[in-house]
């Protein structure tokens, strides 16, 4: 005999469920990925659509965090975003908002905006 998914009690049991596993879910994941500032020791490498490399590395902690370029004896790291339309990772300039967008200037290609 099929179970009948129908009947209220086995269908408010299933819903029950499904709302401990999704709340489980956001608690786990809220522990294990916020509330950690970045390590701006750990460096990786970002690729272009022309498949050039550049050394990145996160920055920013709970409430505000982001990509920049790997800082040089001689250069500072600038803020960088991805752009979706060129595939591209773009120096980053800020909105009339405050918030970071990207530029025309593509990183490691053309030159820092600032």
């Amino acid at each position: 005999m099929e179970p009948d998914f129908h009947h209220p009690r086995l269908a408010l049991g299933v819903a029950t469920a499904l709302v401990c596993l999704a709340v489980t879910t956001m608690v786990a994941t809220e522990k294990i990925y916020a509330n950690v500032p970045a390590d701006p020791t750990i460096v990786f490498t970002l690729t272009q659509a022309d498949g050039t490399t550049f050394q990145a590395r996160a920055w920013g902690d709970y409430f505000l965090g982001g990509i920049e370029t790997v800082p040089t004896k001689t250069v500072s790291g600038y803020s960088i975003v991805f752009d979706e339309d060129s595939k591209n990772w773009m120096y980053a300039v800020r909105d009339i908002e405050g918030w970071l967008i990207a530029s025309t200037n593509k990183v490691g290609q053309d030159p820092i905006v600032l």
